[in-house]
C-alpha cells in the first residue's frame, strides 16, 4: 500500500506513532511505513487510500480543536480551572457530575474563555464534566488526583527496609499440592517477619486458564482483573475444614496419584496440579451449595459477587466457554477462534450458555472469592507478624490477546498488535512478549476505566506494588502479529496515567514501584520520582563509568537489588551459568566471548568495590578472583546492598539459597523450564538454611531493625 508520505507523517503525529526511535547503542531506527500504517490500523484509522486518510486527519483535528479534551486528569487545588483545548466565547455554563452522584454547577459568561473556572477544590476520584454552550452540548470524564503516590516513607513511618522476593509457584512446602500457594505465602511472610523483613514480593497472581495448565506464565494473564486459583491452599478452603465430611475427603485427595505426582516432580508438573486441584475444588463447591442460603459463608459469597459486579460473572462466564469449547475441538487458543457468536459476551449464544451452565459459572465465581479471601489473609497475616509493608505484588505490563480480560473489554484492547521491546543488554535481540497493548485513545476516552480498576485490584492486598515495564505509560513497543514487520513505538498519555496510579495509590494505602529497565527515555526516571513512585537499581547495571556505584551513591528513592527474575542469581552471574545456556540456545551468540571478557572485568570490579567499602572477605583478592561464589562472598555482596543509601532493598530467595538457575529466561518459553523450577528447601526450613541464615546476618548488620534469632 502507498499513501502520501505527508499524509501519514500528519496522521502518525496527531495520533501519537513514532516515525523511529533510538535503539540501545543511541543509532536512530526509522519505522517503515508498513509498520506505521499497521500500527495506524489497530488504532481503528482507515488507511485504506489517500482520501480516507485524510478524512482521518480531519476528524482528528477537528476532535482535539473541540473545547473539551477526551478526558481531564488534573491535580487536587483549592482553586481548580480546567484548561479547554479550544476557547468559547458564548455564554456557557458547566457541571460536575461527581462520583458520589451529587452535582456541582456553575456559569461562564460571555467572552473570551480558555478555562472552565470552576473556582473551588473537588474530590478525589472519578467524575464528569458536562459543557453547555449555545446549542452544543459536550461530556468528558474529568479525575482528580492528588499530587503523588503513597510513599513507603508515609506507610511504614521510617526508611532503611528490605524484604525478600520469591516465586509463589515454585515453593515447596510440607503441606502444599505441588505448586506454590497462599498458605505459603503467609507462611513465609511470617517467618520472614521474625527475622526483620518488612514485605515479601512475589510474581504476578492474575487469573491464567485453570483449564489448559500447559499456559503457566504468569506474565501472561488471561486477565489481570482477577486471581490464578490454581494458587488456592486446599486445605485451608473453609469448606474442608468445618465438617468431619469436609476433613474426610480432603483427605482422600492426599491418596490420589497426582498428589504424589505433583509433589515429587523435579519441576512444577502443571497438568496434574491442575487435574487434582480442579477435582478438590469441585468437591469443596459441592460442600458449600449445601450449606444454608442465610449461612454467614452464602452470604460472604453474595457480597463478593456484588461488589465485583458483572465483571465477575463475564469473567467466569469465559472460563466455562473456554472449558467447553476446549472440550470439542482439544485447542487451548482462546475467543479468538471460537465461533463468531461466541466472541462477543452479550450474544444471545453466549447467554445461553450462562442460563444452561449456571452452576459452573457459579464455580468458577466462587473459586475466585476463595482466591481473594486467601490472598488477603495472607497479606493480613504478614502485618500482623510485624512487618510494615506486607505484600509486595506484581502487576504484569498486559494481558494475552486471547484471554478473559480482551474478551469482555474489546474497546480498551487493541488487535492485531503484541507489546514488545526493542532489544537492549539483557535481550539483544528485542522481545515480543505477546500481549495486547491497551488503546490510548480509548483509555481517555473512557476515562481510565479498566487501567483504574487493575490497579485496584492489584492493590487491595498489598502494601506495595511493581508495575512491570513502566515505560510503557510513556511510549510502547508495538510488534505486528500477522506480518513479519519490525515494531516500533506509540505514544501513551504518561501524565495522565501516573496520575491515575496517584489516584488509586492514595485510595489503596499502597506504594509503587515502577520497573523502569532498558531503553529509558531522557528525564522519565525524574518524571517517575517526582510523582512518588520508586524506581528500580540492579546492582550488576549500577555504574559510575565502568566502576560499580559505591554503596552511598545510590539513590534514595528507588527499590535496589542485586538482580530480578529475568536476570541471573548471584551465582549464576558469578559462575557464568548464563553464558552456558546462551550458547546452548543460541540466544545472543554474536557477542558472547564479548561479553565473557566484560563479565571477568566486572568480577574484578565488584570485589575492588567491596574492598573499597571494607566488606572483602579475608582470603578473597581482586586480583584473583575466585571461580566459585562462597557463601561468605555472596554474604558481602548482600552487605554492600545492604549497606547501600537506597531506602528499600530487595533480596532474591535463590540467592538467600545460594542457586545457580534463574527463575525465567527471557527470550525462551519450553526451551528452558520458566516458571516451573521449584525452590528445593520447603517454606518451614528455608531461613533456617545455613546459606540462608549467614546473608540474612550481613543484611541485619547493615540494616537493623530487631535481634536476629537466637
Amino acid at each position: 500500500m502507498t499513501l502520501s508520505a505527508d499524509l501519514l507523517h500528519k496522521v502518525c503525529e496527531t495520533v501519537g506513532v513514532y516515525h523511529g526511535y533510538n535503539n540501545l547503542a543511541g543509532h536512530y531506527i526509522a519505522a517503515s511505513d508498513e509498520t506505521k500504517i499497521a500500527q495506524l490500523t489497530a488504532l481503528g484509522v482507515d488507511v485504506s487510500n489517500d482520501t480516507a486518510l485524510e478524512q482521518e486527519y480531519l476528524r482528528l483535528l477537528s476532535e482535539k480543536t473541540q473545547p473539551l479534551p477526551a478526558c481531564f486528569v488534573v491535580i487536587q487545588s483549592d482553586n481548580m480551572s480546567l484548561p479547554l483545548q479550544g476557547e468559547i466565547t458564548a455564554p456557557a455554563s458547566w457541571l460536575v457530575t461527581l462520583e458520589s452522584g451529587d452535582v456541582i454547577a456553575g456559569e461562564i459568561p460571555a467572552g473570551t474563555h480558555l478555562a472552565v473556572p470552576l473556582n473551588r477544590s473537588l474530590p478525589l476520584g472519578y467524575h464528569q464534566l458536562t459543557l453547555k454552550w449555545e446549542a452544543e452540548t459536550q461530556t468528558c470524564p474529568l479525575v482528580v488526583t492528588p499530587e503523588r503516590t503513597l510513599g513507603l516513607d508515609e506507610r511504614t513511618q521510617g526508611p532503611r527496609r528490605w524484604g525478600l522476593t520469591v516465586p509463589l509457584y515454585g515453593l515447596t512446602s510440607s503441606r502444599n499440592w505441588g505448586i506454590g500457594d497462599f498458605e505459603d505465602l503467609a507462611m513465609m511472610s511470617e517467618a520472614a517477619a521474625q527475622v526483620g523483613a518488612d514485605f515479601i514480593g512475589i510474581n504476578p497472581v492474575h487469573a491464567l486458564f485453570p483449564s489448559a495448565p500447559e499456559r503457566y506464565s504468569p506474565y501472561s494473564p488471561s486477565s489481570r482483573e482477577f486471581l490464578n486459583v490454581m494458587h488456592i491452599a486446599p486445605d485451608k478452603i473453609d469448606e474442608f475444614s468445618r465438617s468431619k465430611k469436609g476433613r474426610d475427603i480432603l483427605e482422600g485427595f492426599l491418596c490420589d496419584p497426582d498428589y504424589a505426582a505433583a509433589r515429587n516432580a523435579e519441576f512444577i508438573d502443571y497438568t496434574s496440579v491442575y487435574r487434582l486441584k480442579h477435582r478438590a475444588f469441585e468437591a469443596a463447591f459441592k460442600l458449600f451449595c449445601a450449606l444454608s442460603l442465610n449461612g454467614n459463608r452464602r452470604r460472604a459469597f453474595a457480597d463478593f459477587c456484588t461488589r465485583k459486579g458483572p465483571a465477575l460473572s463475564r469473567h467466569a462466564l469465559f472460563e466455562v466457554i473456554y472449558e467447553l469449547e476446549q472440550a470439542e475441538t482439544g485447542d487451548t487458543a482462546g475467543w479468538q477462534s471460537w465461533s463468531e457468536n461466541l466472541q462477543t459476551p452479550d450474544h444471545a449464544a453466549v447467554t445461553r450458555i450462562a442460563t444452561k451452565h449456571k452452576n459452573r459459572v457459579d464455580y468458577y465465581c466462587y473459586l475466585q472469592w476463595v482466591a481473594h479471601e486467601q490472598l488477603a489473609e495472607a497479606h493480613a497475616r504478614a502485618l500482623t507478624a510485624g512487618m510494615r509493608v506486607g505484600l509486595y505484588l506484581d502487576l504484569a505490563v498486559g494481558m494475552v490477546p486471547d484471554g478473559a480480560e480482551a474478551w469482555g473489554e474489546k474497546a480498551a484492547v487493541v488487535s492485531g498488535m503484541s507489546l514488545g521491546a526493542p532489544g537492549d543488554a539483557a535481550n539483544p535481540d528485542g522481545q515480543k512478549w505477546h500481549l495486547a497493548p491497551l488503546d490510548p485513545i480509548m483509555l481517555r476516552k473512557t476515562g481510565y476505566r479498566i487501567f483504574a480498576k487493575t490497579l485496584r485490584e492489584v492493590m487491595a492486598n498489598a502494601g506495595l506494588v511493581r508495575i512491570d515495564h513502566i515505560l510503557g505509560l510513556n511510549r510502547a513497543f508495538w510488534c505486528p502479529l500477522d506480518h513479519d514487520l519490525p515494531g516500533n513505538y506509540v505514544a501513551y498519555p504518561r501524565d495522565e496515567l501516573l496520575g491515575v496510579i496517584a489516584l488509586e495509590s492514595v485510595r489503596n494505602g499502597c506504594a509503587v514501584v515502577g520497573e523502569d529497565l532498558g531503553t529509558v527515555p531522557e528525564g522519565f526516571k525524574e518524571q517517575l520520582a517526582t510523582k512518588g513512585l520508586m524506581g528500580c537499581s540492579i546492582l550488576y547495571f549500577e555504574r559510575e563509568g565502568e566502576a560499580f556505584t559505591p554503596a552511598q551513591h545510590y539513590d534514595a528513592s528507588r527499590l535496589a537489588s542485586i538482580n530480578n527474575h529475568d536476570f541471573p542469581t548471584l551465582k549464576g552471574f558469578w559462575e557464568e551459568e548464563d553464558f552456558r545456556w546462551r550458547e546452548d540456545l543460541g540466544i545472543g551468540t554474536d557477542t558472547i566471548d564479548r561479553d565473557k571478557a566484560a563479565r571477568f572485568h566486572d568480577r574484578w570490579l565488584l570485589l575492588k568495590r567491596l574492598e573499597e567499602e571494607g566488606l572483602l572477605p579475608d582470603g578473597i583478592s581482586p586480583n584473583a578472583a575466585p571461580a566459585a561464589l562462597s557463601v561468605d562472598l555472596s554474604a558481602a555482596v548482600h552487605a554492600f546492598l545492604a549497606r547501600s543509601n537506597a531506602n528499600t532493598i530487595a533480596v532474591q530467595i535463590e540467592d538467600l539459597l545460594g542457586l545457580s538457575q534463574q527463575p525465567n529466561v527471557p527470550g525462551t518459553t519450553t526451551e528452558q523450564p520458566n516458571w516451573r523450577r521449584k525452590i528445593p528447601v520447603p517454606v518451614e526450613k528455608v531461613l533456617e538454611h545455613p546459606h540462608c541464615r549467614r546473608i540474612v546476618e550481613a543484611i541485619r548488620t547493615q540494616r537493623p531493625k530487631e535481634p536476629f534469632g537466637d
